[in-house]
């Protein structure tokens, strides 16, 4: 899995499978900020094991390399105005619906009858 040597505390100079088997110590460190911010900065592989997670079979190289790829800004900036814009086309023709409806509502016969009853209004 990893070769990681934990580097403080309760499983010091243990491998970081032995305090992946603790969950209940991954989730207090997680939780004490000061450490969180030392395992950043000090140990950046070991602070996304612990707040990502261990590296899964799964994690194959091409997903790796896709992963990588958002990484990048032009990348990250592209993939997200792909996104919008295919939203923005999706809620268009919802837009133009609604539209459609205040229209009708304010121009149609509802509003025609309205005027016409004050208009002539009928003997009581």
């Amino acid at each position: 899995m990893n070769t990681e040597i934990v580097p403080f505390g309760k499983y010091k100079d243990r491998p970081v499978e032995a305090m992946l088997a603790d969950q209940n110590y991954v989730e207090w460190i997680a939780g004490q900020p000061g450490i969180m911010v030392m395992l950043q900065n000090r140990y950046p592989a070991l602070f996304n094991i612990i707040t990502v997670g261990a590296p899964q079979i799964s994690d194959t190289p091409e997903h790796n390399k896709l992963q990588a790829m958002f990484l990048d800004r032009e990348f990250q900036l592209g993939s997200s105005r792909f996104v919008l814009v295919k939203a923005l086309k999706q809620l268009a023709p919802i837009g133009r619906q609604k539209s459609r409806q205040r229209r009708k509502y304010y121009y149609g016969k509802p509003a025609n009858l309205h005027k016409k009853a004050w208009k002539n209004p009928s003997p009581s």
